[in-house]
């Protein structure tokens, strides 16, 4: 700290003795000064890379060479970068052991200048290099140079990276192009060169600043005949553009600005371990990692702790590599980071949290028994809930047609109406958490009963005379535990028995029966129809007048019409008439009729054909013969 505040706090001690003039005690001196440096050391302690020391020179109208003090204090490994600036010739600066970085020509026309920067790594010999000669080239009108020296740069890949080129311009604001730093924890460069003017222009050293990480502190400002040369520093913790470099210079002229990230020697995690990871208890472990770059060889340790802090830890025996197998033995919150050392410091990796996470669960939250049901199809089934831990989400398999699943808020419900009939084993699975976790359970559909006609065709619809047996009538049947039966006529009955209905019977009553079975038990309002017609039995009434079926004529003396009127049949017969008489059947009316040729006496009789029952009526005619007379004398 005390190099930094003497090179890079120039006005630190006339800053303490205006301090000291207002007649403060050296206690309360003490205390603000312990103050300061803390909040100094705050902000440069994180960059690892501070300025160990720095030198700087001028020279002359007519020189070849500038020779730079070797920066006092530097040491083995430290890293020293060399600013120089030439008027008065356009040859690249060069010197033995260094290497050079970048240059640019920031003259016009004859006027020519030179902005260079080169490099090197203090090595054993350069303890004994007192200073360090370098060669314009040719005659220069002037030239300014200085060297700062770093410590804690990684001497294999000092640059973290550098601007393609030196900016150039002539004005008295200096703007050097933004970069973007590839790791943390780098130091921020900002060198300038100015050149072309009579008298020496020098940089401010209070307006140095980037857009990240803001202000930068002069390391130096060295004028030089009719040149000048500058730098200022800042540490950059976090990786990323830098924006424009700017500063300002006291006269409008020539000048050359470059930015250049130095890297730190300190070993950076470069890519983090997984800041979160699941795992489940008795699972997998999780394999943690990182990757680290840095000089030389580097160590590994892991640590556990008890809070979400990458500080404090405990240091884990053995754990010495890039990955950490995490152990998942019992559930839990744990929390785990990894230090790495290398030659000149060390990095910590950020906070891994492992959450060991117990196995998933699942349970019934529905009634009991709901999770095994059986019903009709076309009806909605009972709700079926599941209470679940763990999972983010469910999945659903083996569900009849028309119901769902869905799991929200760590409830998963079944519901719908199923469309199809059957048996379906579903299974619910809960998915994400841990564990392959899953509940069962059965949901029978049971079809609608059904009914169908087994006896013959037409048997539903049958026409029976009054007292005469039907022909039975069979339905066969699915679902049903029975059926009932309305609409039959007198002396038929119906029953079922073995998933077979039977109507049958004699009918008592005569008359048009419309029937209806229906199914009961199972599933559906299901049912059957047909129609029994019971017919009467035929009937003959003498419709002629009374008597006339009794009657007495003469022979060859024609009748007086007998006629009867009939119902159910469709003909009649005749028998026992005499000739000369007969009988006929039309419309609903027999007819006997004509003139007897024969005397006698004749039992006639009709019988009704077709229709129902053997229906007859008979009567009497009686035919007397003419009178006779007959000689009986002799």
């Amino acid at each position: 700290m005390q190099l930094i505040f003497s090179y890079n706090f120039p006005n630190l001690r006339s800053f303490w003795k205006k301090l000291s003039a207002f007649r403060i005690s050296n206690a309360i001196l003490s205390k603000f000064f312990l103050l300061f440096i803390s909040i100094l050391f705050a902000k440069f302690s994180n960059s690892q890379i501070a300025v160990r020391n720095q030198a700087g020179s001028s020279a002359a109208s007519g020189v070849t060479n500038i020779i730079v003090a070797r920066p006092a204090q530097s040491q083995l490994g430290d890293f020293m970068i060399a600013n120089i600036s030439t008027n008065g010739n356009n040859i690249i600066t060069t010197s033995p052991g260094w290497t050079l970085l970048r240059n640019v020509n920031t003259g016009i026309s004859t006027k020519a200048s030179i902005s260079t920067i080169l490099y090197k790594v203090f090595k054993p010999s350069d303890a004994t290099t007192l200073n360090y000669t370098f060669s314009l080239g040719a005659a220069a009108t002037g030239a300014a140079a200085a060297i700062v020296s770093f410590s804690g740069v990684d001497t294999i890949n000092p640059i973290d990276v550098a601007a393609t080129s030196i900016s150039s311009g002539i004005t008295n604001t200096i703007t050097a192009a933004g970069i973007s730093t590839l790791t943390p924890k780098t130091a921020l460069v900002m060198f300038g060169q100015a050149a072309g003017v009579a008298t020496n222009a020098t940089f401010w050293n209070n307006s140095w600043t980037t857009t990240s990480p803001g202000a930068l502190t002069e390391i130096y400002d060295q004028p030089g005949t009719n040149t000048s040369v500058a730098a200022a520093w800042a540490p950059k913790i976090i990786a990323g553009l830098t924006g424009n470099g700017t500063n300002s210079i006291t006269t409008a002229t020539r000048w050359g600005a470059i930015l250049v990230a130095l890297r730190s020697c300190i070993p950076k995690i470069t890519t983090q371990p997984t800041t979160t990871v699941p795992a489940c208890v008795g699972g997998t472990s999780p394999i943690l990692s990182f990757v680290a770059s840095g000089m030389g060889t580097l160590t590994n340790q892991w640590y556990s702790n008890l809070t979400n802090s990458n500080n404090g830890g405990t240091l884990m025996p053995g754990e010495t590599s890039t990955s950490h197998t995490s152990s998942t033995a019992t559930a839990g919150t744990y929390y785990y980071y990894a230090v790495v050392t290398g030659s000149c410091g060390k990095d910590t990796s950020s906070v891994v949290t492992v959450n060991v996470n117990n196995n998933n669960s699942i349970s019934l939250s529905s009634p009991a028994g709901t999770v095994n049901q059986t019903l009709c199809i076309n009806t909605p089934i009972t709700n079926i809930t599941y209470a679940s831990t763990g999972a983010t989400n469910a999945s659903f398999i083996g569900l009849p047609t028309g119901v769902t699943g869905s799991w929200a808020a760590n409830v998963a419900t079944i519901s719908g109406t199923p469309t199809a009939a059957g048996t379906f084993n579903y299974t619910v699975t809960l998915t994400g958490g841990c564990g392959a976790i899953t509940a069962t359970g059965t949901i029978t559909v049971t079809a609608n009963n059904s009914i169908t006609l087994t006896s013959g065709a037409g048997t539903n619809a049958q026409a029976k005379c009054i007292n005469t047996a039907i022909t039975n009538i069979t339905y066969s049947t699915t679902g049903a535990t029975n059926a009932t039966f309305t609409g039959l006529p007198t002396g038929v009955t119906g029953s079922w028995a073995a998933d077979i209905v039977n109507i049958s019977g004699t009918p008592t009553v005569a008359g048009t029966f419309n029937y209806t079975v229906t199914l009961t038990g199972g599933c559906g309002n299901i049912t059957a129809t047909g129609t029994i017609t019971a017919n009467a039995n035929n009937t003959i009434t003498l419709t002629s007048a009374v008597g006339s079926n009794a009657q007495t004529k003469c022979i060859s003396t024609a009748i007086t019409n007998i006629t009867y009127s009939t119902t159910g049949a469709t003909g009649a017969t005749f028998s026992g008439l005499p000739a000369g008489v007969t009988g006929g059947w039309a419309a609903n009316v027999a007819t006997i009729s004509g003139t007897p040729t024969a005397a006698g006496t004749f039992n006639y009789t009709i019988t009704l054909t077709a229709g129902c029952g053997i229906i007859t009526t008979s009567g009497t005619i009686t035919v007397t013969a003419n009178n006779t007379i007959t000689l009986t004398s002799a």
